[in-house]
């Protein structure tokens, strides 16, 4: 699974899926109040950023007309981002299929409103190679389950 369409001479990428980006802050929070806030509604709150090398952090960044985010820290890991947001120390935008990690007293969800704020995700393999028993089945399970199948986002 990739965040990226990698289609070269030797990888071919099939789409799998678009993955919503979402707020997460504290219940007791201001944009808590929102029921889908705008990366603008972000620009002034202490940020709590992923990785450089992140996905995430990487289509953020991309986004030619999103506003400068207040970086307070930068981490690694989802559980730690959950972590500092939980502590009160900030806000941060995660994508939905990571929203299981934020299930925790104190913390909301809410998806971004902005138009453009969804990644696309796709299944990578190599070009004109068979997949093994094991990744064909990987294959097979991962688009009999793929979120939202059938929607037309």
């Amino acid at each position: 699974l990739a965040a990226i369409r990698a289609d070269t001479e030797e990888l071919q990428a099939e789409w799998f899926c678009a993955d919503r980006l979402h707020l997460v802050c504290r219940a007791d929070h201001a944009l808590a109040a929102l029921p889908a806030p705008t990366m603008a509604d972000l620009r002034d709150q202490p940020f709590i950023q992923l990785a450089r090398h992140s996905s995430v952090r990487q289509y953020l960044e991309s986004q030619e007309q999103a506003p400068p985010l207040n970086t307070l820290l930068e981490v690694e890991h989802l559980a730690t981002v959950m972590g500092m947001v939980r502590a009160g120390m900030g806000i941060s935008v995660v994508p939905a299929l990571a929203l299981f990690h934020f299930v925790q007293p104190g913390l909301v969800t809410r998806p971004l409103a902005d138009a453009d704020r969804r990644r696309d995700l796709y299944l990578v393999r190599r070009r004109q190679r068979s997949l093994s028993p094991a990744a064909q089945a990987f294959h097979a399970l991962a688009l009999e389950h793929r979120p939202g199948a059938g929607e037309t986002t």
